[in-house]
């Protein structure tokens, strides 16, 4: 096979690049654009046509444009307005340098320095396009090669959408934050001081109290402001082998969104490492504890992530006495989970459970008894359901014309 053709400067500069230190081994790809400072007193009186700045902003436009080539080159498609708008942005470097040049031809020094001045702009305006049209392309690089691996779409494919919080048919009444404004403030204050010393909240009261309500509105709070990495909502309709088949894949599908394409990338070599696409292989690593799952693919999948990329995990959880068997198998296997995950991930937990569930005393006993307890804030919601009269103590005169101020009998 033929060795490609050299990527030739597009501009031509008389002074070489050797001359100027900042740009001499200068990595476009990963560093910033050196700088120089603008003309002053001594370039006015010893190079009057700025030709070292001007020199030195070609020499810079010529770099970053020789590796636009190459990136391309590799495969990298630019979106078109992106691509558009970066040939019209270099056409005009090329353009200026012209004129540039006429000026000092015919030793016009005021026109030079104009043009030097404008050439030194629109470099730095072709720069940071370039850098924001490459991070553009390269993350939809990452999602079609994330979409092209099978393993990964076999996992999105085993999301129990309604699962989340925000599944378009879930219909959660409106919260009104001045009816608990005890529970929204210590909520806040989790919020506000959350660390690894207390990265569990956990909200209990009983059955119908407004658990899930209030969870949908501090879901969403964190929701809009970027914050919220995934959530699952329990339901009475899932079983053990469901919920262990489905709860990682809904949880990292969710936490792609958060992450974004490097993390789906991540999760498509790992899917594809581990095999996910053979239904004999996928059938038995779902089937396995969650703690597991998390290990092999969650755990690795983020610590692969760029520094700058790493984020924060907020995880909500709804209703995790619904988890599940009679027997409790998936709740042990849930429990394990969060212990494995808080060691292992910056993470934290929003959970809620009903104290009036045959499983509140296991649940109770995993948050106030098993060495996380120390990590574990919350509060219970007081539940004092509204009384009705009954007829035998109703005020027999409430409909009649008799006044009489005492207040009814309440059961």
């Amino acid at each position: 096979m033929s060795e490609a053709a050299p990527i030739l400067p597009a501009i031509s500069v008389d002074i070489p690049l050797a001359k100027f230190k900042k740009i001499r081994n200068w990595d476009p790809r990963k560093e910033p654009m050196p700088k120089r400072e603008p003309p002053g007193l001594k370039e006015k009186l010893f190079d009057s046509y700025f030709t070292e700045f001007t020199a030195f902003y070609l020499h810079v436009a010529n770099l970053m444009e020789m590796d636009h080539r190459a990136t391309v080159a590799q495969g990298v498609v630019y979106d078109t307005e992106d691509e558009g708008t970066l040939k019209v942005l270099f056409d005009r470097i090329v353009y200026l340098e012209g004129e540039w040049r006429e000026s000092v031809k015919t030793k016009d020094r005021l026109h030079a320095q104009g043009f030097s001045r404008e050439i030194s702009e629109t470099v730095k305006a072709y720069d940071s396009r370039r850098r924001a049209s490459s991070r553009k392309a390269y993350k939809l690089l990452q999602t079609k090669v994330a979409l092209r691996s099978p393993g990964y779409r076999i996992l999105l494919k085993k999301r129990r959408l309604e699962a989340s919080l925000f599944y378009a048919f879930h219909r959660i009444q409106k919260f009104n934050a001045d009816f608990n404004e005890d529970v929204v403030a210590d909520f806040a204050r989790w919020m506000r001081n959350v660390s690894r010393q207390k990265p569990v909240f956990w909200l209990r009261g009983h059955d119908r109290c407004g658990k899930t309500v209030i969870t949908y509105y501090f879901a969403q709070r964190c929701k809009d402001n970027a914050a919220l990495a995934a959530s699952y909502r329990f339901t009475d309709n899932i079983n053990f082998e469901e919920f262990q088949t489905d709860f990682i894949a809904s949880v990292v599908g969710e936490m792609s969104s958060y992450l974004g394409d490097s993390f789906s990338e991540s999760l498509a070599r790992l899917t594809d490492k581990l095999d996910l696409a053979n239904p004999v292989v996928e059938r038995e690593f779902l089937s396995r504890p969650l703690k597991d799952q998390l290990n092999e693919l969650v755990v690795p999948a983020f610590n692969a992530l760029p520094e700058d990329e790493k984020r924060p995990l907020l995880v909500v959880l709804d209703g995790i006495e619904r988890c599940g068997d009679p027997e409790c198998w998936a709740l042990a296997s849930l429990f394990d989970f969060i212990t494995e995950a808080m060691a292992k991930l910056p993470i934290c937990f929003f959970i809620t459970s009903s104290t009036s569930s045959p499983k509140a005393g296991k649940i109770n006993r995993f948050f106030t008894e098993t060495p996380i307890a120390a990590q574990v804030a919350g509060r219970e919601i007081a539940y004092d359901p509204m009384k009705t009269p009954k007829r035998a103590t109703f005020p027999s005169n409430l409909y009649t014309d008799d006044s009489d101020d005492s207040d009814p009998e309440w059961e």
